[in-house]
Order: structure tokens, then C-alpha cells, then sequence
């Protein structure tokens, strides 16, 4: 099936046709303020992309309907070392089968990796089950990271507060 999806770069003015897509994106990863509210989302994303060391890559059907995308960047360490970020990939489901297409679409930002002599690649995933797929693409964890919620424990109390409210003084 996915021998008949062709890749295609976005140019900035035209990342926005493919909404759809990271509106799903947003959804499998219950970004829950990206879907109630995407537009500073896709203002982000068509700022990024005008930079040469941005790319969005689309994978397009026969049919001329994107079947999925990925969002990469080239962005510099603490030691002003460049490394490839990727921000957004996202697959329909029906396409998925094999990893073929996200390979194809991974292999663009490996190739502007080359070119900008990056050392390493990096892609956040926010499960397990990602973490597996993407070891089976080549990639290795690299730390866990803990995300602040805004919320703390008030051990005394066994309960939450907000950690705003705690820092304004507020109970």
C-alpha cells in the first residue's frame, strides 16, 4: 500500500494544508490545548518553517490525500553542537503497517542531519508503546524526563495545590 505514497516538502505557505493531519497529531497525544485551541500551534510550525533548517515532509496517496507527516528541525545543544529535532510525525492509522512510510519520512530529516553535520538525532515520545516503535527505527532512550504540572502535594494535608496558588500565597 504505501509503494503508492509519494513524499512531498512543504513550502511555509502551504503547511497549513495539511491541518487535518496535525489535528490528528495533536489528538493522539491528548494535547488537550492544541485540540481545543490549534491555531498557536500552526503559527508556530509556519514560523519554524521559514527558516532552511526547518522542513515539513507529507506523505501523499494516488488519490492525491496526505496519509501523514512529519515536522523536523535542525537546532543547536548547550555546546552549540547541531542536532536534528523532530517536533511531529504523525501516520493515519491505515498507513502505519510496517513502518515503511515513517522510515521514508524519518530518512528526510536524516538527510538534512547529514548535510548540517549533525551528531545525533532526538524525538520526544510520551509512552511506552512509542518508545518501542521508535527503538525499532534505530533510536535509543536517552533519559527519562518528568514533566511540573503546576500542581504539588501538600503532604501535611494529603492533598493538591495548585503550585500558583501556593506561590502567590493564596490556600
Amino acid at each position: 500500500m504505501d509503494v503508492d505514497v509519494t513524499l512531498k516538502m512543504l513550502l511555509p505557505n502551504e503547511v497549513s494544508t495539511i491541518n487535518h493531519l496535525t489535528d490528528a497529531f495533536f489528538e493522539s497525544i491528548g494535547y488537550k490545548e492544541a485540540i481545543e485551541n490549534p491555531e498557536p500551534e500552526r503559527i508556530l510550525m509556519a514560523n519554524y518553517c521559514q527558516s532552511p533548517f526547518s522542513q515539513v515532509w507529507v506523505g501523499v496517496n494516488k488519490r492525491n490525500y496526505e496519509v501523514g507527516y512529519i515536522w523536523f528541525r535542525i537546532a543547536n545543544d548547550v555546546y552549540n553542537k547541531p542536532f536534528l529535532f523532530i517536533e511531529q510525525i504523525y501516520i493515519q492509522p491505515h498507513y502505519r503497517s510496517g513502518f515503511s512510510i515513517m522510515s521514508r519520512l524519518i530518512e528526510k530529516g536524516v538527510e538534512m542531519a547529514k548535510r548540517t553535520n549533525c551528531q545525533k538525532g532526538i524525538v520526544e515520545v510520551n509512552n511506552i508503546d512509542n518508545q518501542k516503535v521508535w527503538s525499532k527505527l534505530g533510536f535509543k532512550p536517552r533519559k527519562l524526563t518528568m514533566q511540573f504540572t503546576g500542581d504539588v502535594v501538600d503532604f501535611s494535608s494529603q492533598k493538591i495545590v495548585s503550585w500558583l496558588n501556593k506561590r502567590n500565597g493564596g490556600k
